[in-house]
């Protein structure tokens, strides 16, 4: 089960979140339509920060199955988003910042994915991916 791609750097928190989104496919204009922890429509997902921080470190990753579990990370979400070109970025909510691109190697797929806080206390998120 080889990771296929990652990327990693820090997003600034524009009212408390960033959003994982398709590079193509998102255009800012659509939100969840519900208060669920992570809000997915297509070709985003909305990341709450769990506390009060300016910044986040985030990194993504593109696995070809479901990974091995990280030692000292937990669970925050998971779910099933659909993204219409295979590259992706974490981005600021005003989208004035868009960082940590990920190759996903597949357009118009529907693609599994958990997001991991680390035991630390810092705000820190894993994000990974595979088919699905």
């Amino acid at each position: 089960m080889p990771l296929l791609d990652s990327g990693e750097d820090l997003i600034g928190l524009d009212e408390g979140m960033f959003y994982v989104q398709d590079v193509d496919g998102f255009d800012g204009q659509e939100y969840p339509a519900d208060d669920s922890w992570p809000g997915v429509i297509d070709n985003c997902i909305q990341v709450p920060a769990s506390s009060r921080a300016v910044t986040a470190s985030v990194r993504l990753e593109c696995w070809d199955e479901v990974p091995e579990w990280p030692d000292d990370w937990w669970e925050a979400g998971a779910g099933v988003v659909y993204f219409e070109s295979a590259e992706i970025c974490v981005s600021s909510v005003y989208g004035l910042e868009c960082v940590a691109y990920l190759y996903l190697g597949r357009t118009e797929s529907r693609w599994s994915f958990r997001i991991l806080r680390p035991d630390a206390p810092d705000e820190a998120y894993l994000v990974q991916f595979w088919p699905g």
